[in-house]
């Protein structure tokens, strides 16, 4: 009872320890990747990240160090919409015909429960 009276039933996340952390799974996920493939961060084009918000897509170029001209964002024109986030960029990278066959592209993803993954692919 006395954790009701506290509110301490309500869920609450703590925003800026959130980021942090998705940019160092996404980080060290992208290097991940890359290694397994035998790749450097300069043989990716584009990057196309889940968009939570600005300060996780600058701290994530910043992390990778990766210029954000490459990195596909659509949080200003969308907002956040969650886990499609990162396949409604990938959409609008073809749109504006970024994809060019041959590149590489990244996709990084992070969500509920602190989940994360990232791919990589090949333009075909």
């Amino acid at each position: 009872m006395e954790d009701l009276e506290k509110g301490l039933h309500y869920g609450s996340m703590n925003g800026r320890v959130v980021i942090m952390h998705a940019v160092r799974k996404l980080g060290d996920g992208a290097s991940e990747i890359l290694k397994r493939n035998n790749l450097s961060l300069d043989e990716i084009s584009l990057i196309i990240p889940h968009q939570a918000n600005a300060n996780l897509l600058k701290a994530l170029a910043k992390r990778l160090s990766f210029s954000e001209e490459k990195i596909v964002i659509n949080l200003d024109k969308l907002g956040n919409t969650s886990e499609a986030s990162a396949f409604l960029a990938l959409c609008q990278a073809r749109e504006e015909n970024k994809l060019i066959v041959g590149q590489y592209v990244m996709i990084l993803a992070f969500g509920a429960g602190f989940t994360w993954g990232a791919a990589l692919c090949q333009v075909c």
